[in-house]
C-alpha cells in the first residue's frame, strides 16, 4: 500500500465487534468462514448496511473474541 492509502484511513472507518466469551470450536469456524459466529457478523453488517451506519461497500471490521476456558475434568479434591 502507498501513503495515501494509509493517511486516507482513520480510525473512524473501523468497526469493532465484540462477540464475548466463545468456545474454541466456534472461534476456529469463523476464523474459516463458517459457522454461528461468521453468521452473526454478516447479519450485524448487512443491518449496518441497511440502516446507513456503514457504506455499502465498506470492509471494516474488526472482530474481538475472548475464548471461553475448558471446564475442568476430574474430581476435586480440596
Amino acid at each position: 500500500m502507498n501513503n495515501e492509502t494509509l493517511s486516507a484511513t482513520s480510525a473512524t472507518d473501523c468497526l469493532v465487534l465484540d462477540l464475548g466469551k466463545q468456545k474454541k470450536k466456534r472461534i476456529k469456524k469463523m476464523r474459516r468462514g463458517q459457522g454461528m459466529l461468521m453468521g452473526e457478523v454478516q447479519d450485524t453488517l448487512s443491518n449496518l448496511r441497511a440502516n446507513g451506519a456503514i457504506d455499502a461497500n465498506a470492509r471494516p471490521v474488526i472482530i474481538v473474541v475472548r475464548e471461553k476456558p475448558k471446564k475442568k475434568k476430574g474430581l476435586k479434591l480440596f
